[in-house]
């Protein structure tokens, strides 16, 4: 026979079992934290301020963004993976989450410590030259680039972005040579192209496209694996050069731990809100595709991703400068 304490303790963890399953399943019983570990007003920012209102209706519950910028992205990051697993403090990021990572000691694993939930949209990057730029297609620049070895230059976002990697994957596959000057923030890198201080940027195909119909600058070609809807006659660098291409990836992660239920149901909601029409209207003009995948696929999707930035990373000896 057992003991009356084994039953007794057989029926507490039962019942703590029970509270958590409720839990689990009742989520969200209170407001969510958005965090966005970037300043507001770029690509991150829009994506979260266009489902923000349709996810808090299918939540019932608001949903608070909070911008949290430093340390290229790992300030806003740590909040969420040091906040209780819960999934009441979640953060919407791009692949940044996974660079940074190999680029700086930062006190989590991007791997480890957090669960992707949903890819929300994929963006694109466009290199971008001024008007007067003697080259217009990715063959004629790399050309161009390889006959005035380490003396044309390119802009990008910043040391540890996936517009300064798109350019470090050209110098590794084409010899290009092309030399390196980071900005904060692409609007930076842009009005320096068309002021001629440098020449070539990787830039938001958004505000790019509206750039280049007031003639300030001209796009060579897409950094995505595949065209864009948006601009369907502007080609690939991967259409001349093979495996050359970075597709941005906005998207939602939540701490480790977090109970599968709520990870499940959030994925669920967060899927439903790109794909609804007029959010994915606001998505769409702002130039992204929507994807609003499982955490499953998601999941695919950021091993993949890392494994690549960490060999580009490596490979180039790339340094936050």
């Amino acid at each position: 026979m057992y003991p009356i304490r084994f039953f007794t303790r057989c029926a507490a963890a039962g019942l703590l079992f029970a509270a958590a399953l409720a839990g689990a399943q009742d989520y969200p019983a209170k407001s969510i934290r958005m965090i966005i570990p970037f300043q507001a007003g770029g690509s991150l920012g829009q994506v979260a301020e266009a489902i923000n209102s349709r996810l808090s209706q299918r939540l019932g519950q608001r949903v608070f963004i909070e911008y949290k910028p430093g340390l290229s992205g790992t300030t806003g990051a740590t909040i969420v993976a040091q906040a209780p697993a819960d999934g009441y403090t979640v953060l919407l990021t791009s692949e940044s989450l996974l660079i940074s990572s190999e680029l700086v000691k930062v006190p989590y694993d991007p791997l480890k410590d957090f669960i992707p939930v949903s890819q929300l949209v994929r963006g694109y990057i466009v290199l971008i030259a001024s008007p007067r730029y003697p080259a217009n297609d990715i063959k004629s620049v790399i050309t161009l680039a390889r006959d005035n070895q380490g003396l044309t230059s390119f802009g990008s976002s910043g040391s540890g972005t996936t517009s300064r990697l798109v350019g470090e994957m050209l110098n590794i596959e084409t010899k290009a040579d092309l030399l390196h000057v980071p900005y904060r923030g692409a609007s930076a890198a842009r009005n320096d192209v068309v002021m001629r201080q440098v020449d070539l940027a990787f830039d938001d195909l958004g505000p790019a496209l509206d750039a280049a119909k007031a003639g300030r600058i001209k796009m060579i070609a897409l950094a995505s694996s595949s065209r864009s809807k948006i601009a369907p006659n502007l080609p690939t660098i991967s259409e001349t050069f093979p495996g050359i291409s970075a597709d941005p990836m906005i998207g939602v992660w939540v701490r480790s731990g977090t109970p599968a239920a709520a990870v499940e149901r959030l994925a669920r909601e967060l899927a439903a809100v790109v794909r609804d029409p007029a959010v994915a209207k606001i998505l769409t003009e702002q130039t992204y595709e929507m994807v609003g995948s499982s955490p499953q696929e998601f999941g695919v999707e950021v091993n993949a991703a890392q494994e690549k930035y960490r060999r580009i990373v490596k490979t180039a000896g790339v340094e936050l400068d």
